[in-house]
């Protein structure tokens, strides 16, 4: 994929967010770092951020394993997941959406109330569609 398609990268709009995690969105920051761009979805009750990292194709899967590899926590892979996604845990609750899609990895990072469980977040997360 070419990464100039990222040039807006808040692809969701602010109503799927809210749906998806039950609060309202007021802003959208969108943020565009080297090959990397970004959109913070912020609302009421926290924020959501999305993370697109374009690689180059002839390094993607070395790219991957490196990233994945380097994040710190505790990493679990989603069973039968057709683009490889797995769930990095920093912390007892919440946890972090990763996936590949073409030659980008993406990260779905909710910065939300923490008395949610992992399953409820991961849910959430996982219910939400795939983009590129």
């Amino acid at each position: 994929m070419d990464p100039a398609k990222l040039k807006d990268p808040c692809i969701f709009t602010k109503e799927e967010v809210g749906k998806t995690f039950g609060i309202t969105i007021a802003t959208t920051e969108p943020e565009k770092m080297g090959q990397m761009s970004g959109c913070t979805y912020k609302g009421d009750k926290g924020s959501l951020r999305i993370n697109f990292i374009a690689h180059d194709p002839g390094y993607f899967d070395m790219a991957v394993a490196s990233m994945k590899k380097m994040k710190p926590g505790r990493k679990v892979d989603i069973a039968g997941d057709p683009d490889g996604a797995w769930m990095q845990f920093v912390s007892e609750t919440g946890g972090y959406l990763n996936y590949n899609r073409q030659n980008v990895s993406i990260e779905i990072l909710p910065m939300m109330d923490a008395s949610e469980s992992n399953a409820a977040t991961q849910e959430k997360l996982l219910s939400m569609r795939r983009i590129p």
